[in-house]
């Protein structure tokens, strides 16, 4: 292809079928070893830490804020909902509470398509909330509800994009280049998510692309302070597809670029990658559920007014179901 020519489309797919001398390395014959009585006696243990009794077990009484410390783990599932370590989450039980936390607001999701699960679930369960642009999964989504100048757009990360299906050359940009486009305020909102289309490549690309990510979300900062910036750290994924490129063993390591590049800025982390793991959930895209509970953590976060708030010992509230009638 000569190198003036024009693209307008690309197609990401990679083979999914590892080469023949490199799946080798991970195809073992299991051998018994025989069987010898030895004289051993039981291990006992070193110390003995009995689990806290329920009647006296307190969680943290601190609602979610910006600027918290994030710790690992950093909270566990219980009944279908996430408890963070370190602070309380509001329950939103309704959809004019969500609505009234998302007023005014502008929300920006710059990544890839386990954030556009986000823009996917809140057009679903708002029913003001109007797609504007484009079909749901192709990028740029935009949605917006007049009445409460809520306006909520996803775009995907540029390069690399792992797909099946071929991409516009417009539908992406590069997360830096996009952040410096963005004024910022109090009701400015930026979530970022990056690294699933970036595990069969050299992590020297990944963490580039993060420094100079980095940059840009100081810049930001400069310009507007206030501006909410967080980061999505990566989830747990499936095993059938080409284990060796998309292991969740490269999740962990990016993830713990991302925590150790963004350490230090005014910003936010959704631990993405503990909600799966604690939920057991080997899929891509996680199930609404999961996405759920990473909303609510989120809508309580850049929401300063929360009246009500949940914790380990109140278990017994539901969420926020797509056919409630949006009236608020």
């Amino acid at each position: 292809m000569a190198a003036e020519t024009e693209l307008s489309s690309f197609h990401g797919e990679m083979a999914r079928e590892s080469m023949s001398l490199e799946a080798s390395f991970f195809i073992v014959s299991l051998q018994l070893l025989p069987h010898t009585s030895l004289n051993t006696s039981p291990m006992k243990p070193l110390w003995h830490s009995p689990l806290p009794n329920s009647d006296s077990f307190h969680g943290p009484s601190l609602k979610c804020k910006m600027g918290m410390k994030f710790e690992s783990p950093g909270g566990f599932f219980h009944l279908n909902k996430w408890y963070p370590k370190n602070c309380i989450v509001c329950q939103f039980t309704r959809v004019d509470e969500v609505n009234g936390c998302l007023k005014g607001k502008q929300i920006y999701l710059l990544g890839d398509s386990t954030l556009r699960q986000w823009i996917e679930y809140f057009i679903k369960i708002l029913k003001n909330l109007k797609m504007t642009k484009m079909p749901l999964g192709i990028s740029p989504v935009m949605a917006t509800d007049v009445q409460r100048n809520i306006h909520i757009a996803w775009m995907k990360h540029w390069q690399p994009w792992v797909s099946g299906t071929p991409n516009a050359v417009s539908s992406g940009q590069y997360v830096a280049r996009r952040l410096d486009t963005i004024a910022g305020g109090t009701n400015t909102t930026v979530v970022l998510a990056l690294g699933l289309h970036f595990r069969p490549f050299p992590i020297m690309l990944f963490l580039k692309r993060l420094l100079n990510i980095r940059k840009a979300i100081e810049r930001l900062l400069r310009r507007n302070p206030l501006t909410r910036v967080f980061v999505k750290l990566e989830n747990t994924r499936d095993l059938s597809v080409d284990m060796v490129r998309f292991s969740n063993w490269h999740g962990y390591v990016q993830n713990l670029a991302q925590r150790e590049v963004f350490q230090g800025l005014n910003i936010q982390f959704i631990d993405a990658w503990d909600m799966t793991v604690s939920h057991n959930s080997f899929a891509i895209h996680p199930s609404a559920n999961i996405v759920w509970n990473q909303l609510t953590l989120f809508l309580t976060y850049i929401c300063d007014e929360c009246t009500d708030t949940h914790s380990f010992q109140c278990d017994s509230n539901r969420k926020v179901e797509a056919d409630d009638t949006d009236d608020g």
